[in-house]
């Protein structure tokens, strides 16, 4: 009964701060140098445990805690730095338990609000625009990059016991955060051993690159950061040769998803030029993850379309600024826009991307399909109008494969159901970013009124919720891109289905996207109403 009702209390702001702020100082008032007795372990354990209980209370919503961040987290980390320094130093261990705690209270600030808000925040709520600034929470000093690496590099450190893993994962982020710091990593380099900040850093991270937990993560970000600096940038090229290696001989699904993590962090954030370069390397890695047994895995195949869509992205020019506005040109508009769309050139691979897309938009697995559906629409957003049109054109297609044998809605396979909900999640997707031609709306409205119904029997129970939930969020998403006037014939037709969907659908979540999806169109269409109703008051005035 109390997880009942705690599960549906909803904060207003962080309640617990003063209680909160009281049993995290006791906690940093331990020494990470000395092991507890018994007794003081039992109760430390239980301290923590509520600290861990009380974030945990926050975690749907973790912005109420923005304010107090710098004042919980920043003590935290300096407690881990010291006793990192110290043990770098002196080659002292610590108390495992200790450090294992409050590294794993570290990390639950940053599950809590991800790691670039913990790096990097702007304290935004006491401030004027103008006066912003950015605040890191973890230490970025020149000299934390000795302390971090000998910590991680050191056979006897505590970082290496199998189940410190919190501290390896912070330890990793801190090091990423270090590396993005534009100094010259050489200057860290013994007299006698040339390269051996940047070799210890890159070999380092790629041993935890095959590990099955967080420490994973923490090294692919560590190894993006490391090759998009522009005194490491030379060893991309050996990295990918390494990681098609590895991903020819071992196929371990572990390590392939690490390689598959870097190379997705250096596609969203290395130059255009390094990308360019390296596009058929990068072509062949995500060609050889398309191989079982690694192609059987959800989680490869989703990096896998990630990375496919990111490389294609940076092979074509930026959006046009009338679409960065979510406005959808048309052949009457005679302007910059269109004249810079007549000079764009498409590669013939991000053709081959978007057909792999097309085939991941109807995989079995929601995940890959989703990946897939942002990714097809992000790069129809740098397409030709009439090329995005004919994305858009093939998208709707996926309705009709299994529509074309079955006499009505519920006599479709039950295969039909992935077709189903990654065009669907492709449609929102393509709506949100206003790449709709009013052209299509007749056609797209009507498979969407089917989708709202689309609900087959499968065995001892039904499956389809997917596909109607993602069916009122694409008409969310048309209602807030298209133009009211363009919707108005549709308007009785989609209040109908919508308000059926939203009072007697038996899934909770698709009555309330259905309900939000009615709201907006309602909005929308009221507003125009009422604008002519004025206009035509006035005239008659």
């Amino acid at each position: 009964m109390e997880e009942e009702i705690l599960e549906g209390k909803l904060f207003a702001t962080f309640e617990g701060h003063g209680d909160f702020s009281k049993l995290q100082q006791s906690c940093l008032e331990l020494d990470l140098f000395e092991n507890p007795s018994e007794e003081d372990d039992m109760k430390e354990y239980f301290l923590f445990k509520r600290i861990f209980d009380m974030l945990d209370e926050y975690q749907e919503q973790s912005y109420l805690l923005d304010p107090y961040l710098e004042s919980l987290v920043v003590p935290v980390v300096e407690s881990l730095r010291t006793h990192t320094k110290v043990s770098v130093a002196k080659n002292r261990r610590g108390s495992p338990k200790r450090v294992e705690r409050l590294a794993r209270l570290l990390y639950s600030y940053i599950k809590l609000r991800g790691y670039k808000t913990i790096s990097q925040f702007i304290l935004s709520f006491h401030c004027e625009p103008s006066e912003q600034k950015t605040v890191r929470f973890f230490p970025h000093e020149i000299a934390d990059l000795s302390i971090a690496l000998e910590a991680l590099v050191s056979p006897a450190g505590l970082i290496h016991e199998p189940f410190q893993w919190a501290l390896r994962y912070v330890v990793l982020v801190w090091l990423s955060l270090v590396c993005i710091i534009p100094f010259d990593l050489a200057q860290f380099d013994e007299v006698d051993r040339a390269g051996y900040t940047m070799d210890s850093l890159e070999s380092s991270a790629k041993v935890f690159l095959g590990k099955a937990g967080l420490d994973r993560e923490g090294a692919a970000l560590l190894l993006s950061r490391l090759y998009m600096r522009k005194d490491a940038s030379s060893r991309f090229p050996e990295f990918l040769e390494w990681s098609k290696i590895q991903i020819d001989k071992n196929a371990d699904i572990f390590m392939t998803i690490g390689i598959l993590q870097v190379l997705c962090e250096v596609m969203n954030s290395a130059s255009v030029e390094q990308v360019r370069l390296r596009a058929s390397q990068i072509f062949e890695i995500t060609d050889a993850t398309d191989k079982k047994p690694l192609s059987s895995n959800a989680v490869v195949r989703k990096f896998r379309i990630k990375l496919l869509s990111r490389a294609a992205l940076r092979l074509l020019p930026a959006p046009l600024i009338g679409r960065r506005k979510g406005r959808v040109l048309t052949g009457n508009d005679i302007n910059e826009d269109c004249v810079q769309e007549l000079n764009i050139d498409v590669p013939e691979e991000v053709e081959q991307v978007l057909e792999q897309l097309f085939e991941a938009l109807q995989d079995r697995d929601t995940i890959v399909r989703w990946s897939a559906a942002k990714g097809v629409a992000r790069i129809s957003e740098r397409l030709p109008l009439e090329f995005a049109d004919q994305v858009l054109e093939t998208i709707m297609g996926l309705f009709s494969i299994h529509s074309i044998t079955a006499a009505s809605l519920y006599d479709l396979p039950a295969t039909a159901e992935s077709p189903w909900h990654g065009a669907c999640l492709a449609c929102a997707e393509m709506a949100r970013r206003s790449l709709v031609a009013s052209k299509r709306l007749p056609e797209l409205i009507e498979w969407l009124s089917k989708a709202l119904y689309f609900d087959l029997r499968k065995g001892a129970h039904s499956i389809g919720a997917n596909v109607r939930d993602a069916a009122a969020y694409v008409l969310w998403a048309l209602a807030r891109t298209q133009d009211p006037a363009s919707l108005e014939s549709y308007s009785q037709n989609l209040a109908r289905h919508l308000t059926t969907v939203a009072l007697y659908d038996r899934e909770i979540h698709i009555r309330r996207a259905a309900s939000a999806a009615f709201q907006e169109h309602v909005g929308r269409n009221v507003s125009v109403g009422a604008a002519r109703m004025i206009a035509a008051n006035d005239k008659k005035l």
